[in-house]
């Protein structure tokens, strides 16, 4: 099975940023909300192993993934997004970094999105590893 994993290698005051990672290939950049102790809809997840599925969201128009078991937190999902007013604690795919209205995101969403559910299997494990604190 092909997992994916994210490295976190940012922390900021206002976002999480990380590199998620297929096979050993960087294949996006991922931002998160900043780390707020797991506060649901402000906060990004705790690092550790989770099991996903693919599903197709009503909301996006589009293949997403589900974050499971996530404790203390439901409805989080893989989807496409660019600053952290587009998340409720969410991770957002982009190719780029960059600044939108000032704020700092990730560009090339939905493409992004796109071609790493193309990657993934229906049923996957996200591995999220702290780099930087």
């Amino acid at each position: 099975m092909k997992n994916l994993k994210l490295y976190r290698i940012e922390h900021g005051d206002h976002e999480t940023i990380g590199v998620a990672v297929i096979d050993g290939k960087i294949e996006c950049l991922v931002l998160e909300p900043p780390d707020c102790h797991n506060m649901e809809n402000v906060s990004c997840i705790p690092a550790g192993t989770y099991e996903c599925e693919k599903y197709y969201s009503s909301r996006f128009l589009k293949v997403c993934a589900r974050i499971l078991n996530v404790p203390n937190r439901t409805d989080i999902s893989i989807h496409n997004g660019n600053t952290v007013e587009d998340t409720s604690g969410c991770l957002l795919t982009g190719k780029y970094s960059g600044y939108l209205n000032g704020k700092r995101g990730v560009l090339d969403s939905i493409r992004t999105l796109g071609a790493l559910m193309s990657m993934l299997p229906e049923k996957f494990n996200l591995e999220i590893i702290e780099v930087s604190a």
